[in-house]
């Protein structure tokens, strides 16, 4: 088969190739959250056996958390359209006050309890929200792996931050 140089094809060879990018942004950020997760935890534990270095490495991570989380919601969670990246926004900005919360209540500093229970009041709302949206997608029979995401994100942090 002969390859057109038809100007109309273009854009569907720029759209796939914009698709494949977004996948491996997607993937290069999850990791990036999973690393950030893992020298969270190492930094608990550092923190909770008072070990040299455990306030340091556990305020560098859950900073670097509640900004990753307040900046790239969108990219980890796969939103799509301009009402789920609004939604993911809103989540990250929840999820970024339970992490900043948590290292003013667990550094003992002024302001973490009302941070966390600021973070807690988004965070329930971000959930029924979404689970609201999630409903309604599935009775029209959409895609609902962004609201899964969405979910699974919220509920495991809550968890853990609770």
């Amino acid at each position: 088969m002969a390859q057109s140089d038809n100007i109309l094809d273009a854009p569907a060879q720029r759209q796939s190739e914009d698709k494949s990018v977004y996948k491996w942004l997607r993937r290069i950020a999850i990791a990036l959250e999973i690393g950030l997760w893992l020298i969270g935890g190492i930094a608990l534990l550092f923190k909770f056996e008072s070990w040299e270095g455990g306030s340091e490495m556990l305020i560098l991570s859950f900073t670097m958390l509640a900004a990753f989380y307040l900046l790239l919601a969108f990219l980890i969670t796969g939103a799509r359209g301009w009402k789920q990246i609004l939604g993911a926004v809103g989540v990250g900005f929840s999820l970024s006050l339970l992490f900043l919360g948590s290292i003013f209540t667990i550094e003992s500093w002024a302001g973490g309890r009302e941070m966390l229970i600021t973070g807690y009041l988004l965070s329930i709302i971000a959930a029924i929200t979404t689970l609201i949206f999630l409903i309604r997608a599935r009775r029209r029979g959409e895609k609902t792996g962004y609201y899964w995401n969405v979910l699974v994100r919220l509920g495991i942090i809550l968890l853990i931050v609770l």
